[in-house]
């Protein structure tokens, strides 16, 4: 078919246009903004607050060391009470979860209390642990480890341990030995753990033997030491006011010379007095002399005056610090010696019993556990001291003995 040359040129010219037009537009056109879906806009959120923890397992103040280490640079505020802190947590993993149900995980309600206080600054997590009320385990050697609960095993009883303490520090800090068990059943009441532990006192050895819970030996422990911090603080005031009574003793001894000194001054002032009123009544002195004189002799009595009142006062001082004074421990008595056999039911736990009662014997004293042994399956303990202590020492071991027979 012929082709009209006009026609051609104006079709090819405006095809042209076309294309520069649409490449033109091409260029001006903005790219496109990529849509993120809904997951993705919640994925580039912050995410405050959050951890990721992979716990092997350990007690509840081992875990909150996880979880700061965790939160590091920022911290975390945690209180333990009750106990809470030597309470168990298995092993768990924790990834991107909220600080407080990470504790939450890991402390169920039946067993801890979780309370977040909140106000201005970070929030602080208060743990209280629950007691459990529980009967004794049926396996006998049970009653003899030493146990802590785990968070997520309510059912399983709480074994109790046997400890020895000593209170020989605390004694010889003047705490009464009655005060010191008072105070001891007075704490554990408060604590509210059934059963309650069972305690053995030895006074003349001062020794606290307790069969309980970790948590009741923890306790007992604490508050222990806290005597123990008081006798200490009581023997140093001894010491100083032992000190301090020296000091006055020989300050007293250097006014009671100086005042009779003066005393002795004083005397011949006042004979003195007398020659100088009679040689003012003859004219051999003037007036002024004779009052110059009875001027001094009035201030020597004021002087004499005031250094006894300074003595009686430094001698009731001395007599008050005396007052304070321990009475003196009374003199050793004859040397003797003595032993103990039985068989043991639970070996290890009574050697490591004896080993406690070896090294609190040789805290002071001449009353001390000398040696022991295994023969046959039967445990012998040497002692030697006095023979009331001696005879105290039997005792203990007795009761040893008991403990690790009965149920």
């Amino acid at each position: 078919m012929p082709t009209n040359p006009l026609v051609f040129a104006a079709v090819a010219g405006l095809t042209a246009g076309i294309c520069l037009s649409s490449a033109a537009l091409a260029q001006d056109r903005p790219e496109p903004v990529p849509v993120l879906q809904p997951e993705q806009v919640h994925a580039a959120q912050p995410k405050p607050d959050l951890v990721s923890v992979d716990f092997p397992g350990g007690t509840l103040a081992d875990f909150v060391l996880a979880i700061r280490h965790a939160v590091a640079p920022a911290d975390v505020n945690v209180v333990l009470r009750g106990g809470a802190e030597s309470l168990l947590v298995p092993a768990v993993t924790l990834r991107n979860v909220a600080t407080e149900s990470a504790f939450e995980a890991v402390c169920p309600p039946d067993q801890a209390n979780i309370v977040c206080v909140r106000n201005e600054g970070a929030p602080i997590f208060v743990i209280d642990a629950k007691p459990v009320v529980y009967t004794r385990a049926p396996n006998p050697e049970a009653t003899h480890a030493i146990g802590r609960r785990v968070f997520g095993d309510a059912d399983q009883p709480r074994p109790s341990v046997l400890r020895i303490y000593s209170v020989k520090d605390i004694v010889s800090g003047n705490i009464p030995l009655p005060a010191i068990m008072d105070a001891v059943k007075t704490t554990l009441a408060v604590q509210r753990e059934e059963p309650q532990p069972e305690l053995l006192f030895h006074e003349d050895s001062g020794v606290l033997i307790v069969r309980g819970t970790e948590a009741q030996h923890v306790v007992v422990d604490n508050l222990l030491k806290t005597l123990e911090r008081d006798a200490e603080q009581t023997r140093v005031m001894a010491e100083r006011e032992a000190d301090m009574a020296q000091v006055t003793q020989e300050r007293i001894r250097g006014m009671q010379a100086e005042i009779e000194q003066t005393q002795l001054d004083l005397d011949l002032k006042r004979a003195q007095i007398a020659e100088l009123q009679q040689a003012s009544q003859q004219g051999l002195i003037s007036v002024e002399e004779f009052r110059q004189a009875t001027v001094e002799l009035k201030q020597a009595e004021l002087r004499i005056r005031h250094m006894q009142a300074e003595m009686e006062a430094a001698r009731q001082k001395y007599e008050a610090l005396i007052a304070r004074r321990p009475a003196p421990d009374n003199p050793p008595a004859p040397a003797a010696e003595g032993s103990s056999r039985f068989t043991p039911r639970h070996p290890d736990q009574v050697r490591a019993l004896i080993e406690a009662l070896v090294q609190t014997t040789r805290s002071g004293g001449q009353d001390r556990v000398v040696g022991f042994e295994m023969q046959d399956g039967r445990i012998v303990v040497r002692y030697a001291g006095s023979k009331e202590g001696v005879e105290h020492l039997a005792h203990v071991c007795k009761l040893i003995e008991l403990l690790d027979q009965g149920d």
